[in-house]
């Protein structure tokens, strides 16, 4: 046998030409953490606090009104009163409307029979009995029992149901195995 030589040339690099690239991890900035127990502390004095001035407030607001009775500024009080009044009215409208809009767009989805009979609930409790519909209406799907695939040609006989014949008749096993097959 004749063996043939080859030179295979390996080049190398000196080593002043390698440089090592700087690898850059990924290093995470610690952020200055509170630990729970103190962050609870925290918030429940805040909360202290706020209801604190909220108080004080309350007390402050009571105190000048005594003040405007005792100087007969009662003008001054009925306006603030009213206004105060005003306002509310107008919120109390608004949500007013906002539960009859909505309480009427959740009824149109059902017939009338199903509108006396729920009509008269709360919205809270109109919006739970819908979601609980919507949630039943969604897990009846019907399903599709038709066996997949394109083909228009009749299911695979079982494997038990063939005869012994067709068994060993290698080209009915060849037809039948073929039945499995996928087409592209």
């Amino acid at each position: 046998m004749d063996t043939v030589n080859q030179d295979v040339k390996q080049e190398s690099t000196p080593v002043a030409e390698v440089k090592e690239q700087p690898v850059q991890q990924d290093v995470k900035q610690e952020v200055e953490s509170v630990p729970y127990a103190r962050f609870a502390e925290a918030t429940k004095q805040r909360k202290q606090l706020e209801e604190k001035i909220a108080g004080y407030e309350k007390k402050q607001e009571e105190q000048r009104q005594k003040d405007m009775e005792k100087k007969g500024e009662y003008e001054t009080l009925l306006t603030e009163y009213r206004s105060k009044l005003q306002k509310a009215e107008e919120k109390a409208n608004a949500f007013d409307k906002y539960v009859e809009g909505r309480k009427e767009a959740i009824l149109s989805t059902y017939s009338d029979e199903e509108r006396d009979i729920i009509g008269e609930l709360s919205l809270g409790k109109l919006e739970k009995y819908h979601e609980k519909n919507i949630n039943n209406e969604n897990s009846k799907i019907a399903v599709d029992n038709a066996r997949g695939g394109s083909t228009n040609s009749p299911p695979p006989t079982d494997f038990h149901d063939l005869s012994q014949e067709d068994m060993s008749d290698p080209s009915k096993w060849q037809s039948y195995l073929q039945q499995f097959t996928r087409r592209k």
